[in-house]
This record gives structure tokens, sequence and C-alpha cells, in this order.
């Protein structure tokens, strides 16, 4: 499915350091959510730069508490929510261009959408 019903949000790609110990630590982005309003349960995959992150990634959607990625998840949005979507890569992804796949499945479709940004 084309990704303007889960479009990134241009620019939203920042490498921050949550646990304050000086290194950049998590690679965030945010989407929006162009699907619909409902709740469901689903399927994500995270991968950057080709590298399958989707057992080290969080997502938080609206104002919700961040939860991790886990099978079959259940989750609520409404059309229009922010969806951002937290990778704890350790420290491996460093400043510059990455390249973000993101599928979102659900028992009558998958969602798909590849982005490519610079970290700030």
């Amino acid at each position: 499915m084309a990704s303007y019903y889960f479009p990134y949000v241009k620019g939203s790609m920042e490498n921050v350091d949550l646990d304050k110990d000086g290194v950049k630590e998590t690679l965030t982005l945010k989407f929006q959510n162009r699907v619909g309003s409902g709740s469901a349960s689903v399927d994500i995959e995270v991968y950057v730069d080709g590298v399958n992150y989707t057992d080290k990634a969080s997502i938080k959607i609206a104002d919700e508490a961040a939860r991790p990625v886990k099978p079959g998840m259940y989750v609520t949005s409404y059309y229009g929510d922010e969806v951002q979507v937290m990778v704890n890569h350790g420290g491996k992804i460093g400043a510059g261009k990455h390249q973000v796949n993101l599928k979102l499945r659900v028992d009558w479709e998958t969602y798909e959408t590849t982005v490519e940004d610079e970290t700030k």
C-alpha cells in the first residue's frame, strides 16, 4: 500500500540521547496516520539502512506513553494522529543520511513506507 496512508513528517528524523549518558542511542522519526481511526492488532517491522531493528523499536501514538514494538500489538489511533517511531541502536547509527523502512500489517492490509532523510 502506498506511503501516503502513513506519510513521514519530513525533517523529523533525529538522533537523540534519551538516557542522558552522552551517547545518541535512539533514532526517532514521526509519521502521520492517514489510514483512519480505530483499533487493531498490528505487526510492525522497522529496518534502518537494511538492518532489522524491530526488536529494539518502540512507538508513541499521539499523547500515549511509548511502548515497545511486539508481534500482534494492540493499538488505537485516530486519523491525523502523529506516530513517533523510536529505534534504540545503542550508538551504532551516526549522523548523516539514513533509510528507514517501516511495515505495518493488520489482518486485511499491509502498509509500507520507505523514508530517506538526514538526522538532525
